[in-house]
């Protein structure tokens, strides 16, 4: 019987170690898996869960380039410029996604890397005239900020040539003549512009900012808005509406964008600033001062934060700790 006993286990035990890795076989996920999950997760608005998946993607099929070059755009977003950097510069390494090159000049740009996007970044032989134009514009955005107005000029020219009136070469020039002093000529430039593409991301962030400057609120809000309507997880339009809202007291209004962007970018610390504002002027200044010292601790130079947290910690009675931020301003 107590033989019969231990073959039926042994029996058991190997059925059950083959079927388990049957199991594990059957269900085992391929990069393209991983890829179509996180798809659905940037379509939910689950950013953080999205990078996971590109991630697992990668690492089932490190070659696959089309997990590679959303990874690149949802760090992009998210305000992770170098992991950004890299993955388009692996991308375009493996002659996949030619549209990564003006995304790695723009994520190079927003580094202050000028120098090395004049470097690097040059057309691709054969490529789209679209994307051609973009690229030189780009580079002329990058001698423009480094005062070489030749070098300007003669990149707007190639870009004009390949395809006139490309976005970017119209924001550089509205840029170009607010840098002038021509404020009322970039808005007005920048209104023919969105003529032609009304959904232009850069040039409606801009269009706000100029409105914004002019103290014109409400449609500074729209134009931000409206970015955000065809691009929900726009950090950048969803920060700008939430100062907005904010000088406008409609705190609702804040709370919301806030939520959104923290959705995609939850590390940023302007946004974390403006979580600490928010508690604020709801009220919660203890609230407010706890979040303001975490972001302190990440950057203490950061001059809006030393001040706000001042006068919280003066609120809260805490007067030579507010002494010492407001000191610190």
């Amino acid at each position: 019987k107590s033989k019969r006993l231990i073959i039926a286990l042994a029996v058991l035990s190997v059925l059950s170690v083959s079927g388990m890795a049957a199991y594990s076989i059957w269900f085992r996920k391929d990069s393209q898996d991983y890829l179509a999950a996180a798809r659905e997760m940037e379509e939910k608005g689950d950013a953080g869960s999205a990078v996971i998946e590109y991630k697992n993607a990668l690492q089932a099929n490190p070659a696959n380039q089309e997990a590679r070059f959303n990874l690149g755009k949802l760090y992009f977003a998210r305000y992770k410029f170098e992991a950004a950097a890299k993955e388009f510069g692996v991308v375009l390494k493996s002659g996949n996604h030619p549209e990564a090159l003006p995304l790695l000049a723009r994520t190079m740009l927003l580094l202050g890397e000028h120098d090395r996007v004049l470097e690097k970044i040059q057309p691709i032989s054969g490529g789209s005239p679209s994307i051609n134009a973009e690229v030189h514009a780009l580079r002329a955005r990058a001698q423009m900020t480094l005062g070489d107005a030749a070098g300007f000029e003669d990149s707007m020219r190639l870009a004009e040539a390949l395809q006139a009136n490309h976005p970017a070469s119209q924001l550089n020039k509205a840029m170009r003549l607010m840098q002038q002093g021509g404020a009322d000529q970039a808005l007005a430039l920048v209104e023919q512009a969105l003529g032609l593409t009304p959904r232009d991301s850069d040039l409606l962030l801009l269009k706000g900012d100029l409105l914004a400057n002019f103290n014109r609120i409400p449609e500074a809000i729209s134009a931000y808005n409206a970015v955000v309507e065809s691009e929900p997880g726009n950090v950048r339009a969803l920060m700008a509406s939430a100062n907005l809202y904010m000088q406008s007291n409609q705190l609702d209004q804040v709370a919301a964008r806030i939520k959104a962007a923290r959705a995609v970018a939850p590390d940023n610390l302007i946004l974390r600033y403006q979580e600490a504002m928010l508690e604020f002027r709801h009220g919660r200044t203890a609230e407010a001062l706890a979040k303001i010292q975490d972001v302190l601790k990440a950057a203490p130079d950061f001059l809006p934060g030393r001040l706000l947290a001042g006068v919280a910690a003066l609120a809260v009675g805490r007067n030579e700790a507010a002494i010492k931020d407001l000191e610190y301003v």
